[in-house]
């Protein structure tokens, strides 16, 4: 939980499962990470994986 930033957020653009965001921190820089539990019985998506573009919040952290 202390990697969470924010979610669930609706997939306005392709209308799909809700969206959740992640960051994490590898060798000193921040990356950002989106994922979509995807579809029933299917596997988790992500959707998105780069550095961070600003700094993120970490509500539990």
């Amino acid at each position: 939980m202390r990697n969470y930033s924010e979610g669930p957020i609706s997939d306005v653009v392709n209308g799909g499962p809700d969206l959740w965001i992640f960051g994490k921190e590898i060798k000193g820089k921040e990356v950002y990470i989106k994922i979509t539990l995807g579809q029933p019985n299917n596997p988790t998506i992500c959707i998105s994986f780069h550095f961070s573009n600003f700094p993120m919040y970490y509500p539990f952290k």
